[in-house]
């Protein structure tokens, strides 16, 4: 139904002009956008069988494009791409890999032996003090002063 209602004939008001413009302009976006509507569908008249179609078809659009997107022939680690898969660390080569903390790790035969010829510290005896630049009279520990 077209909009036609006019403004009051001219008058004297210098607002006037510019808002009878804006009157005009408006008039026609509201018969414009009542005729571009007049070829839309309600929908609420399409109900619930509309919605579902469109649903369906979005579903299997969705489902088709990701069919060509990862072809089903593909695998990793053997396992067929055609749904979630989970991953094990054998899947990936690190069968081997633990969390273990360093200090539970164990210790290497060499390292045991190195360890074992190393000085308890309180088996230390400091044999005496020396003064920078002195040379020490005997083998053993010595504490050397720093140069004043």
């Amino acid at each position: 139904m077209p909009f036609n209602d006019n403004l009051p004939a001219e008058n004297t008001d210098p607002w006037y002009a510019p808002l009878n413009t804006a009157w005009t302009n408006l008039k026609s976006f509201v018969n414009a956008l009542e005729s571009a509507l007049a070829f839309k569908a309600n929908a609420a008249d399409l109900g619930t069988a509309a919605e579902e179609d469109i649903e369906a078809f979005a579903t299997a659009m969705q489902g088709q494009l990701a069919d060509e997107a990862v072809p089903q022939t593909r695998t990793v680690a053997g396992k067929a791409l055609t749904a979630n898969i989970t991953l094990v660390k054998a899947d990936v080569g690190l069968s081997n890999v633990d969390n273990t903390s360093d200090a539970n790790k164990p210790v290497s035969t060499a390292q045991a032996a190195a360890l074992a010829d190393k000085a308890d510290v309180t088996d230390i005896i400091v044999l005496g003090v020396l003064d920078d630049g002195e040379v020490p009279p005997a083998p053993g520990v010595y504490l050397r002063r720093p140069a004043p």
